[in-house]
């Protein structure tokens, strides 16, 4: 089967506002706005930040006060980094037939509207990783047909600000960073529902990859589409398309499912 060459380009078009998307042939035009993804994560990071230190005077001692980040940094000395993240779209339901390129159903049209933001203090080093807004929240608001579950205040404090802790010296933290500064010319992104991988667009190649960085990854990138086809599968995209997140993968399978990519995609980034 001949290889279908399809472009994406993520740039600032004139012809586009903020969060569309235009279609000419084989390109996909998006435009990106990282000063709204960063102006939103700044105030997540105001937000929790104070909420913390009046939950510690309200309840002090808690078991992870040692790491509470209000309670070891000042707000000024904290930096944050956007990383942009998108839904499957919900056509994906019926459309999608692995091993199709799983690039073709992201939405990318609604961009700032998901992020995850990395905290920083002033030497760089990576402290915490926030989801805006909270994943626990989104399952409580939106359509998720197989979850009984509401998010109360009971659950902010124990999903969010009992875990904005500083770690930098976890495995994962440090990955991460690892990975930012090495390419820091490439786009990076997210997809909601997907749990411990980043996705990276190569500035020179334009290609898609997929980065897993659960417990025992090896710091190794793999195609996105190959990675979903032989680590979530096809179910598992249909599910997630669905709007039902409550069967996250949170660990690479270890099954792994055999294939071929019949298609080729590009993603072009430009600043």
């Amino acid at each position: 089967m001949a290889i279908v060459k399809k472009f994406i380009f993520l740039v600032l078009f004139s012809f586009l506002g903020h969060g569309q998307t235009k279609i000419v042939g084989d390109t996909i035009y998006v435009r990106i706005n990282m000063d709204k993804y960063q102006a939103l994560a700044s105030d997540s990071l105001k937000g929790i930040f104070n909420d913390q230190r009046e939950y510690n005077k309200k309840f002090p001692g808690s078991v992870n006060t040692d790491n509470f980040i209000s309670l070891k940094y000042d707000l000024k000395d904290l930096h944050l980094k956007s990383i942009p993240k998108f839904r499957i779209k919900n056509r994906a339901v019926t459309a999608y037939n692995s091993p199709d390129n799983i690039e073709d159903f992201i939405e990318f049209s609604e961009p700032y509207k998901y992020q995850d933001a990395l905290i920083y203090d002033d030497k760089q080093n990576l402290l915490t990783v926030i989801e805006v807004p909270n994943f626990y929240y989104e399952l409580g608001r939106i359509h998720n047909p197989s979850l009984d579950y509401r998010y109360e205040k009971d659950d902010y404090a124990a999903k969010v600000i009992d875990q904005f802790l500083s770690f930098p010296d976890s495995y994962k933290h440090k990955a991460i960073n690892r990975m930012l500064m090495e390419r820091p010319n490439n786009f990076f992104f997210t997809i909601f529902g997907i749990r411990d991988v980043i996705f990276e667009v190569d500035h020179k190649s334009n290609l898609v990859f997929a980065n897993w960085l659960g417990v025992g990854s090896k710091n190794e990138r793999i195609p996105a589409s190959l990675y979903v086809m032989k680590y979530l599968g096809e179910q598992y995209i249909k599910q997630i398309a669905s709007g039902n997140y409550d069967g996250e993968i949170t660990s690479i399978k270890a099954e792994e499912k055999e294939g071929n990519l019949q298609r080729q995609f590009f993603l072009k980034v430009k600043s």
